[in-house]
């Protein structure tokens, strides 16, 4: 989920928090702040640059095989490794109507 707050015309600060299964066995678990400049707004279309940071934990799954079925399973154990992610790009909002956009 994100929360924002637009500081003037065309500029945003979010809150955000993250939880996403980065593979079968890598979870990662954090929340961050992000801000968005919207350089190119019309009607419908609107293009910005967003860049942002996010601090949190990885956790990995250990797999062991069950013995009566021979099945691998996985459980997640220890305590999350604390990750920093940052990232920076460019986006585009098409907007559907006056509270709805893609």
């Amino acid at each position: 989920p994100r929360v924002s707050y637009y500081l003037k015309d065309g500029w945003s600060v979010s809150l955000e928090g993250r939880r996403e299964q980065l593979t079968g066995f890598l979870r990662y678990t954090g929340a961050g702040v992000s801000t968005r400049y919207y350089f190119v707004r019309d009607r419908r279309l609107a293009l910005f640059l967003q860049g942002g940071v996010t601090v949190g934990g990885t956790e990995l799954s250990r797999l062991y095989r069950d013995p009566i079925s021979g099945v691998l399973i996985g459980s997640v154990g220890g305590s999350p490794r604390p990750t920093v992610q940052a990232n920076i790009g460019l986006g585009m909002q098409y907007r559907l109507s006056n509270r709805w956009a893609v």
